[in-house]
């Protein structure tokens, strides 16, 4: 395989990660109907923002607005979530694993790939 193909499927699959857990976040702070609205949203802006990535090369910057844009949001109120609990620090980091290991470190790993693959 191609490493151009192999570097488009992985910015596929951080998208896919970055949408799901954008989604997943809005549906667990707000209700069905909001998390719905989010996530389309999160679709609508991913496809536009794409489309203006491969009007040029110049452009990359509009395929990685979205990605950055949806996970600083999640990111932040997980941070902000874990500092203002009032739990015991231990408690504190078990409910901030599923975070760590579902979204950060794939999000980080396929990253890396991608821009290692992109400087080839």
């Amino acid at each position: 395989m191609e490493n151009k193909t192999m570097s488009k499927f992985l910015a596929s699959a951080a998208a896919l990660l970055v949408i799901y857990h954008f989604y997943h976040w809005l549906v667990a702070i707000w209700n069905t109907t909001a998390g719905l609205i989010g996530g389309l949203i999160v679709i609508t802006v991913s496809i536009v923002c794409g489309r203006l990535a491969r009007s040029g090369p110049g452009n990359v910057g509009w395929f990685l607005f979205p990605l950055f844009v949806c996970t600083v949001v999640p990111a932040v109120a997980k941070v902000w979530k874990f500092f203002t609990e009032d739990k015991i620090m231990l408690s504190r980091f078990i409910d901030a694993i599923p975070f760590l290991i579902g979204f950060v470190v794939p999000l980080g790993l396929i990253l890396f790939v991608y821009v290692e693959l992109r400087g080839k």
